[in-house]
């Protein structure tokens, strides 16, 4: 695993994503969330600090959660 934190971590040669299978599904929705920003942000080079990834994170989990919107559930296959 290429880049790795104590939630998820991203594989960009086998291009998968993990994240920690001992968090709560809601977690695990919420750091899938979070490593697909890292990967638009190292794909795309905007070099976008931690912070603002972790508050468009946010963002966008609570734009799921006002329109009801269902985070995906993830599988750990």
């Amino acid at each position: 695993r290429a880049a790795n934190d104590a939630a998820g971590a991203m594989d960009p040669i086998a291009q998968r994503i993990y994240v920690h299978p001992d968090h709560t599904p809601e977690q695990q929705a919420t750091d899938l969330l979070h490593e697909i920003i890292e990967v638009v942000n190292r794909e795309m080079a905007l070099k976008l600090p931690e912070g603002t990834i972790r508050r468009l994170e946010t963002s966008l989990r609570a734009i799921f959660a006002e329109n009801g919107w269902a985070l995906p559930q993830v599988s750990h296959g």
